[in-house]
């Protein structure tokens, strides 16, 4: 059995077959390049990259299991799929991708994606917990969680925050999370997701007590209120601002609110 692991530092070239060929349970390491001419070669061992995955066209490169870190240098190119499907993956450096899907696992790390991300299914974790996470591209998220720590501090001092050089489509879930007994003060301000424009809404929420959300016209923030009475007047002004610029309320609350108590209550405001 080999319990090593497996170093491309050349040229490595899957051609044959349109089947699957998987490095279970053996870390792959890629500081050279990596060419997928046909069918699947599926990363589920782990590993490191520095160096070039190719993907060529109806070709697939996924990355079901294990944690694997794409370092300075990583490049994901072709007309294929990059996909993760499993695996938890860190971006620890200036990365390029022509488009990486994110179906299922986890994409986290303070460094630099240059190009677009679709999260589907998976876990969008900016920072190492805490930190920023660029995308250089668009974000759209149809699925899985945008996945946020605050924390660094008991005043929180420190967040995750995606910041995206590129349109934003938000969808799915977003996820708050409170560490280093952080307790949010009445004022602070959490902007966890920029980008040049913003679009769509989460189906769902989980924030601690005291967070509320407000969507801007690029960005997502979350705001500490502990009155009940603050919250309904940020709400107010949310909706006045966006009442504004589209002249349609009522249409706004049918479009952020899928639940018809919660279109209720809004609509009272």
């Amino acid at each position: 059995m080999f319990n090593g692991v497996f170093n491309n530092e050349g040229v490595l070239t899957k051609s044959g077959g349109s089947g699957t060929l998987s490095f279970d349970r053996i870390p792959f390491r890629n500081d050279g390049t990596t060419n997928v001419q046909r069918g699947t070669l599926d990363l589920a061992g782990g590993g490191s990259s520095s160096g070039t995955f190719f993907a060529g066209s109806g070709a697939s490169l996924t990355f079901s299991a294990g944690a694997f870190t794409f370092g300075t240098g990583t490049r994901l190119a072709g007309p294929g799929t990059s996909r993760i499907t499993g695996a938890a993956v860190v971006v620890d450096g200036a990365v390029e991708a022509d488009h990486l899907d994110l179906a299922s696992g986890s994409l986290s790390g303070t460094g630099s994606l240059i190009g677009s991300l679709t999260n589907t299914g998976g876990q969008t974790k900016p920072g190492a917990p805490l930190g920023t996470l660029e995308v250089r591209g668009d974000y759209t998220q149809t699925g899985g969680a945008l996945a946020v720590d605050l924390g660094g501090s008991t005043s929180c001092t420190a967040f995750g925050r995606l910041d995206v050089d590129g349109p934003v489509r938000i969808g799915g879930t977003l996820n708050v999370t409170l560490r280093d007994g952080c307790r949010p003060q009445s004022g602070q301000r959490f902007e966890v997701l920029s980008g040049t424009s913003l679009s769509g809404q989460f189906s769902q929420l989980s924030l601690p007590p005291g967070l509320h959300l407000e969507l801007g016209l690029s960005r997502v923030t979350l705001v500490a209120d502990l009155t009940k009475r603050g919250y309904h007047q940020t709400m107010r002004v949310f909706l006045r601002q966006i009442t504004v610029l589209t002249g349609n309320r009522n249409q706004l609350v049918w479009e952020l609110c899928r639940d018809q108590a919660m279109r209720k209550w809004l609509t009272r405001i």
